[in-house]
């Protein structure tokens, strides 16, 4: 430092900071200089950053991400290398920067460097301005153009705008070549390394505004070649050798470079000549020198020396070894001693001086030191041993001083190796290859050789080759390697060289091993053990052996002579390991190691635990009587916890006292013991407290929704000292909260109102000496009443199941219903209502009820897991039941319900009033109706008949013969039932069937006409009867040979169909009527099924088209659209046709349902059709009916048509319509007297939801 200057050498690269204070009269001043040493010649691109400049308003805060201000082209991870300002308006984070703008007008500037995971770094700075609003003042940025070492004035005053009298107030710069000359111009002095800087400039009017611009000065980057560089070698001759060194391998140019002999120290060896690159030199007499020479490149030149040793050729000379040494940038000083790195073969004592001149080292006798002195890098200093006789050995120190590790970057490694070869014989070693070399950052490495003797070893790249070109012995190699970020590593290469030629065989050389224990080590003698070799080395030819050299591991060892080593074990080192060499003098070598191992087992040392009385004056605790060592070494206390005042320990060897000084505690004091090299660790607890006691009590019983108890501890607690006894702690409850104030004797108890049972709580109480007690609090928290499910049911409201409930003891609000169609769970949740689907009404219906109370969640668990949670269920099973069927005679309807019973209306002389037997209209299956009376079969077959005598409501004459009946067949004015067994009951006005009684057997089916009945056989013929006297089809005798195979019977009012099996169709009876298929005959085939009005017939072949005959049945007119046919209903005068879409075609008289136009449109999806002797009903998929025809006669259905709605079935009367919809109500329309109204038994029709079950779960 010069005054304001201040001069600094750049010694290595990294980040350095150097504070300094300027001091003006009585103030002072201080700040810090950040400096950031690169590489000349990196071997990774150094990251880039610019300055950021910014302008504030006051109050503002301005956030900077340092990320957009700094780069790197390999994509490395940039992380803040520093930060610095004075001003406290910054704030950091990471790479994230804040300027909190104050009321300030002014400036504030940081310096910052970003650094990359290969140790790169950029600095450059941020710039901040604050001015208040409407400031007018401008400072424009401008680049100028610089050679490298120029200097620049730039004139500011043309970049200023606005302002009043305006000049430079400070500069803001991370190179400091910017210096303000005047106020309105600066200068600035270009780097001889050229590149880009940046230079931010402040001014200031004289209203006190500020602003700020940029100078951005661009300089070339001049082409920078790496200077010449050279490393130290050694050459060995006999008196009166001339060699010719070449330097080549020790010489490092990335140009041409000549050298040129400097001086020769020493009068051993002269100087014959030199050429660029050799030196010759000629050995004069036996001794040491040191020859001088300078290298010379274009750009740069450099020192170097060859050091010489020259020896008699009758003198066996000793051996010194080149030495590689690591020490920290922090390490002060090394020491060693020259004697543990040379030997004499003849055993004869060393002498020893430094060749080389470096000031670092410094040796007396052996006894070397090296004194860093702040140097970092690879330091060397050449040595040379001499015996007594005159026989000489060079050897060197190198010594490696790391740098302070450089950020982002891991050192190389490098390892010590041994190699063995024979004079001829050339060997290599690739470092890299063998793993002697490594990079953590996979860094590339460079390698250079120190010492090594210049004739035989050189390095090219990663590998070393030594030729020994005729040298026998063993030699040392010195490399350091670098990995061009600031980190290096050192480590030395052995080569053992055999005789080639001498007819000899190499000695052999094992590992060998000794062992020695603690007590051994600790005994040894002054010098050290020795170690005798000669049980690991033999010789074939029976030569005699003796060491050359020992390299020694972490303890000193060196050769005593023959085959003695001389060996200095240490209590710190547990194994170690030298290398030795061996020769027996006629040119043969060989190497290996010994392993020194320290057997030693750690002492033992106990946890003990003391009690004692505060008042107790002291404790003495004899650690002898408990620590021990299996081996019998020698233990020491090496190590002992402090105590806490005013308690007091002291230490007599292994005797420890410890004094209480009245005060209670407990104090663990840790202790360790040692044997020399192993320890163990124990702790000892003494206890001093005086009597504190808590009692045990029960609070009994209390709601689990009780308020907060309070616990009263006072009669519970004592102290046998007087002292204060209160809580520290209550802990424990698990179904209650506990609140309590520390010190006090009391606390509250407040249960979760979650769980009951039982909770036990622990209190602690203690006094202010720190003695404690436990106590025990037990409470007991009743359970909830459990929920009482007195009753549920469930009810049909309008199309909704509806669940009720009475329970005790629940919270409504959590109650479930699972609702359940034939078993299957439908719908489950809190509504109580669910909707059953059409379908649905049919089938079993029920519903679960849980009722729970407050602590249950929606799965039946505890709300927050506890458990309190009690619930009840139950199922209830219904049965919706309402009419299932309904059977039409002309003028009354006759209903089946779900259960069996029958409800009638209409024309009451005529069927609709079934009061006379209604007691017996139970367990009803089926029911016909003839034009005036109904039977009905019952499950065991049995018939109850009621209505107009005439039309067959009395069955007295035959009613012993009624048994199981299984289906009826009725004219208008007679029944005929078909029993089990096939045979046939008729009764009724002309139903008499005694003439063909016989012939009826294996009955099958029965048709009717209006006065005749036609039955089929199992055997396909048919048996007809009627009135006599009628051409009513009751007489079959012109067609009977025609009537086999039948399959199906359809009849009018006074003719029969039949199909047989063939799809042909026979037909008689009055023709008028349809008996007379004549003129269709060659179209019935394949036919499927026919229908018949009063007095035509229609039949639905297999492709679905139609064939018409009698009267009225003239199709003609739809012929066209009669296809896909699948079913025919009739009127008494017309017809309807359903094809398989859905459609309707209709047909005949249009006042009786043949003229359906008017409801064509919604004639789709039709699935049914019923009729009376008038009009049509036709049902739908989705449930809804269409009627028309006749509108008295049922074809109206609008006064009821917003209830036909999942309609499943139609009957008919002759003038009326009754539909059962799929919860089994019915809706009826149409001629009111003859069954169209059913006001008079709605609420039997009504369906009822039957309880079939209730059972608690």
């Amino acid at each position: 430092m010069d005054a304001s200057r201040i001069r600094m050498k750049a010694d290595t690269v990294g980040i350095d900071t150097l504070s300094w204070t300027v001091q003006y009269g009585e103030y002072e001043l201080s700040s810090s200089l950040t400096v950031v040493i690169a590489e000349a010649a990196p071997a990774h691109p150094t990251p880039t950053a610019v300055p950021v400049i910014k302008d504030a308003l006051h109050g503002e805060v301005v956030n900077i991400d340092l990320h957009d201000y700094s780069s790197t082209t390999e994509g490395d991870v940039l992380s803040l290398a520093f930060f610095e300002s004075n001003s406290e308006k910054f704030s950091v984070d990471g790479m994230h920067v804040s300027y909190h703008a104050s009321s300030d007008e002014g400036s504030a500037v940081a310096q910052y460097g970003v650094i990359d995971e290969h140790g790169g770094v950029a600095v450059s700075y941020v710039s901040v301005t604050a001015n208040a609003p409407g400031s007018d003042l401008v400072a424009n940025n401008k680049v100028v153009m610089i050679a490298a070492g120029d200097e620049a004035t730039v004139d500011i005053s043309t970049l200023v705008e606005g302002g009043h009298h305006a000049g430079l107030a400070r500069l803001h710069q991370a190179a400091g070549r910017a210096r303000i000359t005047s106020p309105t111009t600066l200068a600035y002095q270009a780097p001889n390394l050229g590149g880009r800087d940046a230079v931010s400039y402040v001014v200031r009017d004289e209203a006190g505004r500020t602003a700020q611009g940029t100078l951005t000065f661009d300089t070339p980057v001049p082409e920078l070649t790496p200077p010449i560089t050279t490393t130290p070698t050694t050459v060995a001759l006999e008196e009166g050798v001339v060699l010719t060194v070449d330097l080549s391998d020790v010489v490092n140019s990335e140009g041409p470079w000549s050298l040129s002999v400097q001086g020769v120290d020493g009068d051993s060896v002269s100087a014959e000549g030199a050429t660029d690159t050799a030196i010759t030199l000629k050995a004069l007499r036996p001794g040491g020198a040191r020859v001088t020479y300078k290298a010379v490149a274009p750009e740069s030149e450099t020192m170097g020396e060859v050091l010489v040793s020259v020896n008699a050729a009758d003198v066996i000379p000793p051996y010194a070894r080149n030495i590689s040494l690591d020490m920290a940038h922090d390490d002060l000083t090394h020491s060693l001693d020259l004697h543990d790195y040379a030997s004499s073969p003849e055993g004869e004592a060393l002498t020893f001086r430094m060749l080389s001149d470096n000031p670092r080292f410094s040796l007396s006798g052996s006894q070397l030191v090296y004194t860093p002195a702040g140097f970092v890098g690879v330091d060397s200093m050449g040595y040379i041993a001499e015996t007594a006789r005159g026989g000489y050995a060079l050897g060197s120190v190198v010594v490696h001083v790391a740098p302070e590790p450089v950020m982002g970057n891991n050192p190389p490694t490098a390892s010590d190796a041994m190699r063995a070869t024979d004079n001829a014989t050339a060997i290599t070693v690739d470092l890299m290859a063998e793993g002697l070399v490594a990079d953590a950052d996979n860094d590339p490495l460079s390698v250079s050789l120190y010492y090594g003797n210049a004739t035989r070893a050189s390095v090219k790249g990663h590998i070393i080759t030594y030729d020994p070109a005729g040298f026998i012995g063993v030699d040392d190699v010195v490399y350091v390697v670098d990995d061009g970020n600031g980190g290096s590593a050192i480590a030395s290469l052995v080569f053992t060289v055999s005789d080639a030629s001498a007819p000899n065989q190499i000695p052999d050389a094992q590992a060998g091993a000794f062992t020695f224990t603690l007590t051994d080590v600790v005994n040894q003698p002054e010098q050290g053990f020795e170690l005798d070799l000669s049980t690991w080395v033999s010789d074939a030819d029976g030569d005699d052996l003796y060491l050359v050299q020992v390299y020694a591991g972490a303890n000193p060892a060196s050769v005593s002579g023959g085959l003695t080593v001389r060996y200095s074990a240490s209590t710190q080192v547990a194994k170690d390991q030298f290398w030795y060499v061996v020769t027996d003098g006629r040119g043969g070598y060989a190497q290996n190691t010994v392993t020194v191992s320290l057997e030693n087992q750690a002492p033992s040392a106990p946890s003990l635990a003391y009690t004692l009385d505060a008042g107790d004056a002291s404790i003495d605790i004899d650690l002898a009587a408990h620590v021990s060592d299996p081996d019998g070494d020698a233990v020491l206390l090496t190590d002992v916890g402090a105590v806490s005042a005013p308690a007091t320990l002291s230490q007599q060897d292994l005797v420890l006292t410890y004094r209480p000084n009245g005060v209670v505690r407990t104090q663990s004091i840790p202790y360790t013991v040692s044997d020399g090299l192993a320890q163990s660790s124990g702790v000892i607890t003494i206890a001093v407290s005086s009597t504190v006691t808590a009692g045990d009590l029960d609070l009994g019983s209390i709601n689990m929704d009780a308020s907060a108890v309070s616990v009263d501890l006072s009669q519970h607690i004592s102290n046998s000292a007087p002292l204060e006894v209160g809580l520290a702690n209550v802990v424990g409850a698990k179904l209650g909260v506990v609140d309590f104030t520390p010190g006090a004797q009391s606390f509250t108890y407040t249960p979760k109102d979650i769980s009951h049972g039982e909770d036990i709580l622990h209190y602690i109480v203690e006094d202010s000496s720190g003695s404690s007690a436990v106590g025990e609090v037990r409470v007991h928290l009743n359970a909830p009443a459990a929920p009482t499910l007195n009753d549920f049911t469930l009810t049909k409201v309008g199309g909704k199941l509806e669940a009720g409930v009475d329970c005790q003891d629940c919270d409504s609000a959590r109650t479930t219903y699972q609702f359940e169609v034939n078993g299957v769970p439908r719908s489950k949740g809190s509504d109580n209502t669910f909707t059953p689907n059409a379908a649905d009404w049919s089938e079993l219906l029920g519903v679960e009820v849980t009722v729970k109370n407050r602590y249950c969640t929606a799965q039946n668990t505890g709300v927050q897991g506890g458990n309190a949670c009690r619930y009840a269920r139950g199922h209830a099973l219904s049965e919706l039941e309402g009419v299932h069927e309904i059977a039409g005679a002309y003028p009354a309807f006759a209903a089946i319900r779900k259960d069996g019973s029958v409800v009638t209306w209409g024309d009451r002389d005529r069927g609709g009033d079934s009061s006379s037997v209604q007691s017996e209209l139970y367990d009803v299956q089926h029911i016909a109706g003839t034009a005036g009376a109904f039977a009905a079969i019952r499950d065991n077959g049995s018939v109850v008949t009621w209505g107009d005598s005439f039309n067959g409501g009395d069955s007295g004459s035959v009613q012993s013969e009624l048994y199981d009946v299984q289906h009826f067949a009725a004219t208008t004015t007679a029944f005929a039932a078909i029993r089990a067994d096939g045979s046939v009951v008729a009764w009724g006005s002309g139903g008499d069937s005694s003439s063909v009684q016989s012939e009826l057997y294996d009955v099958q089916h029965i048709a009717a006409t209006a006065t005749a009945f036609a039955a089929i056989r199992a055997d396909g013929f048919v048996v007809t009867w009627g009135r006599a006297n009628y051409n009513d089809g009751g007489d079959s005798s012109s067609v009977q040979s025609e009537l086999y195979d039948v399959q199906h019977i359809a009849g009018t009012d006074k003719a029969f169909a039949a199909i047989r099996d063939n799809g042909s169709v026979v037909t008689w009876g009055d023709s008028f009527h349809g008996g007379d298929s004549s003129s269709v005959q060659s179209e019935l085939y394949d036919v499927q099924d026919i229908a018949g009005t009063g007095r035509a017939f229609a039949a639905i072949r297999a492709d679905g088209s139609v064939v018409t005959w009698g009267s009225g049945g003239d199709s003609s007119s739809v012929q066209s659209e009669l296809y896909d046919v699948q079913h025919i209903a009739a009127t008494k005068y017309a017809f309807a046709a359903i094809r398989a879409d859905g459609s309707v075609v209709t047909w005949g008289d249009s006042d009786n349902g043949g003229d359906s136009s008017s409801v064509q449109s919604e004639l789709y999806d039709v699935q049914h059709i019923a009729a009376t002797n008038y009009a049509f009903a036709a049902i739908r998929t989705n449930g809804s009916v269409v009627t028309w025809g006749d509108s008295y006669n049922g074809g109206d259905s609008s006064s009821v048509q917003s209830e036909l709605y999942d309609v499943q079935h139609i009957a008919a009367t002759r003038y009326a319509f009754a539909a059962i919809r799929a919860d089994g109500s019915v809706v009826t329309w149409g001629s009111q007297n003859f069954g169209g109204d059913s006001s008079s038994v709605q609420s039997e029709l009504t369906p009822v939801l039957k309880e079939l079950s209730k059972t608690h779960l």
